[in-house]
């Protein structure tokens, strides 16, 4: 479980470097190395994770559609864009 936290804390801090309103997928956030090196089931529970950290934490990310391959969309909506 160690690793999917740490990929986790990665994915929650890289939502910083995303524009309001950008959509975007889980993957987007990760490595290339870390992206593809992780089993289906880690990736699984890694958008499981990340899904109910976005929700319970108010990360200013919303869930959008599921790509044809199954994958969860997200997006960013700042409530305070100062950019």
């Amino acid at each position: 479980m160690n690793s999917k936290n740490v990929l986790l804390d990665k994915a929650v801090n890289e939502r910083s470097e995303l524009n309001n309103k950008e959509a975007f997928l889980l993957r987007d956030l990760l490595n290339g190395h870390e992206k593809y090196c992780v089993s289906r089931n880690n990736r699984l529970l890694l958008g499981v994770l990340f899904l109910n950290k976005a929700s319970y934490e108010k990360l200013e990310i919303v869930a959008r559609v599921k790509t044809c391959s199954g994958q969860q969309k997200y997006k960013i909506v700042r409530r305070n864009d100062n950019a």
